[in-house]
């Protein structure tokens, strides 16, 4: 069985509730350990809709100063995931990770270093090195007293890659029609796209307005895809 050699794909800075903050780097599988914990635990997890691939996890706690003050206060200890790698896909590399989260359930890490998903098709070793290498893909090796081949998932950072591929928006269209084509002003106006066919409501003539209607959309399917 091919041996499994995890690689540094997170620099973890943790701001503790009591203000030290310390900094460590983080494997795929204890970053999607940590954004797991979180999400679970109903916890703050603010996932920037840029290529940065920033993720923040705030969790505060609420309870007495001290033990002879009775006043109440909240603490937080704020914990901001910076990746490696850039989020950023290939075609190549999005129709990977479709094939592999479609196929999940399936989908194996096998012997000659592909990722395997049965008769829909497998990824091949050299594409599967990298998407391991940038931390969109997470290996599950399987129990010492039953051996088989490790599972393979979408990471959480693959998932934000995803998306990040599929919602590239623009908040710039300057267009000389309105939604429903009819003739508008000269002067032309702004309107909010999506590579998903998503277009946002209305027009304006502040090219702010629509890029925050843009951003605002991309932010909306960033957050959905940890939750799916």
């Amino acid at each position: 069985m091919t041996a499994l050699v995890e690689t540094i794909t997170y620099r973890a800075t943790v701001t503790d509730y009591d203000c030290t903050t310390s900094v460590q780097d983080l494997t795929t599988s204890e970053a999607d350990a940590l954004i797991a914990a979180a999400l679970f635990s109903e916890n703050e997890v603010a996932i920037a809709p840029d290529w940065s691939g920033r993720i923040t996890i705030t969790c505060a706690v609420t309870g007495p100063r001290s033990a002879t003050d009775p006043a109440s206060v909240t603490v937080k200890r704020v914990t901001v995931l910076e990746p490696v790698h850039v989020p950023r896909l290939s075609k190549r590399q999005y129709a990977d990770l479709v094939l592999i989260r479609e196929r999940e359930w399936m989908a194996t890490f096998t012997d000659s270093g592909r990722v395997g998903c049965g008769l829909r098709g497998s990824v091949p070793p050299a594409a599967t090195a990298r998407l391991i290498e940038r931390g969109w893909i997470l290996l599950t090796p399987g129990a010492p007293s039953s051996p088989s081949a490790p599972s393979v998932a979408v990471s959480y950072g693959g998932r934000l890659a995803m998306a990040l591929y599929e919602h590239r928006t623009a908040g710039n269209g300057l267009v000389t029609f309105d939604p429903d084509f009819s003739v508008h002003s000269q002067a032309g106006v702004y309107v909010a796209s999506c590579a998903c066919g998503w277009r946002g409501p209305g027009n304006s003539d502040q090219v702010a307005f629509t890029r925050g209607q843009a951003r605002a959309h991309r932010e909306e399917q960033v957050r959905a895809a940890f939750t799916a």
